[in-house]
């Protein structure tokens, strides 16, 4: 629960919007994979594709969101391989990894604007 917060901080209501009318669009799809056959299976499946879903649509770092994703991938679970189709996450990775080192750049110039 304390990461889903995480997960969300940040987000505008117009993302959000955006965000829960991608996932009711994408869902129903993907839900229906005959690989999943259980209900815990596809709420888990579901929870990644949230979480991918936010990582596209988010304008800021969310180093949360960014370890979450990362250990997915390092487990290869069967959710990821779901949502990983076209390399979906993958690409959403590297989204926020920039996103992460734009910022880190942009508070490296601050602090160097800040030297005598």
């Amino acid at each position: 629960m304390e990461e889903q917060k995480q997960i969300n901080q940040g987000i505008t209501p117009q993302q959000q919007n955006s965000i829960s009318q991608k996932i009711n669009q994408q869902k129903t799809t993907i839900l229906q994979s005959p690989l999943l056959k259980t209900q815990p299976q596809k709420d888990e499946t579901e929870n990644l594709l949230k979480k991918t879903i936010i990582a596209e649509e988010i304008l800021t770092p969310n180093p949360t969101l960014l370890q979450s994703l990362q250990d997915e991938k390092k487990i290869n679970s069967l959710f990821y391989q779901i949502i990983n189709d076209q390399k979906r996450i993958d690409k959403a990775i590297e989204r926020l990894k920039k996103l992460q080192q734009k910022k880190q750049t942009e508070n490296n110039d601050k602090s160097s604007s800040k030297l005598p």
